[in-house]
C-alpha cells in the first residue's frame, strides 16, 4: 500500500545550509507557527478589552485567519509531516505516541476555533457578548492551548524532523505547503502580528 511518502532511507541527505535555508519547509512551518503566536497575541488583546473596547477589524480578522489558517496547517502537519516522520522513526513507540497526542490536540483545538469564530464574527460586527467573562475564557483557553502545542512542536517535533527528514522528505513537504498556501502572507495580520 502506496502512502504517496517517498521513501528513501539512505543516510540523511539534508546539509545545514539547506535545511536552514528560507524557502525549506521546516522553516516555513516554523514561520507559520510564528505568525499562529501572533494571532495568539491578538487573541489576547481582544480578551483583556471585552466588553467595551474591542477592535471590530481585529476580532474580523483574528476569526479569518482561526477559520482558514490554522485547519489548513494542521492538515498539513497530520498528511504530510507527520507521515513523514513515521516512516522515518521506524518504532518510537513514543514519538508515535506523541504524534497521536498532536493530532488529538489538533482536532480540540479546531473545535474551540469553530467557537471563538463564532464569537470573534459577533464581535466585529459590534455585537456585545452574553457573558463578557466567558467569551474571554474562551479565547483565553484557545490561545493559551495554540501557545502550548506551539511550543512543543517547535522545541521537540521540528527538531526531530530537521533530524531524520532526507531531502526528497523536504521536497514532498515543500509541495503539500505550497499546495495549501503555507508560506504566503497571512490575511489580516503580518509577522508580528498587528492588524492591516
Amino acid at each position: 500500500m502506496s502512502t504517496g511518502i517517498p521513501f528513501d532511507d539512505s543516510p540523511s541527505q539534508t546539509t545545514p545550509s539547506s535545511s536552514d535555508s528560507p524557502g525549506n519547509p521546516l522553516e516555513m512551518i516554523s514561520r507559520e507557527h510564528s505568525e499562529h503566536l501572533g494571532l495568539c497575541d491578538k487573541l489576547e488583546e481582544i480578551a483583556d478589552s471585552l466588553p467595551n473596547n474591542v477592535d471590530r477589524n481585529t476580532c474580523a480578522c483574528a476569526a479569518l485567519a482561526l477559520r482558514y489558517r490554522v485547519g489548513v496547517h494542521h492538515a498539513v502537519e497530520e498528511n504530510a509531516l507527520f507521515p513523514l516522520l513515521i516512516t522515518r522513526v521506524g518504532n518510537d513507540m513514543a514519538f508515535l505516541r506523541t504524534l497521536l497526542r498532536l493530532q488529538d490536540e489538533h482536532r480540540t483545538d479546531e473545535g474551540h476555533c469553530d467557537e471563538a469564530v463564532e464569537l470573534l464574527t459577533s464581535l466585529s460586527k459590534g455585537d456585545q457578548p452574553e457573558n463578557a467573562e466567558a467569551a474571554g475564557y474562551l479565547l483565553r483557553g484557545l490561545f493559551e492551548c495554540m501557545r502550548r502545542h506551539i511550543a512543543f512542536e517547535e522545541d521537540h517535533i521540528l527538531p526531530k524532523a530537521r533530524e531524520v527528514l532526507k531531502e526528497s522528505d523536504l521536497r514532498f513537504l515543500a509541495s503539500h505547503l505550497a499546495k495549501a498556501g503555507i508560506g504566503r502572507k497571512a490575511a489580516c495580520f503580518d509577522s508580528t502580528g498587528r492588524s492591516d
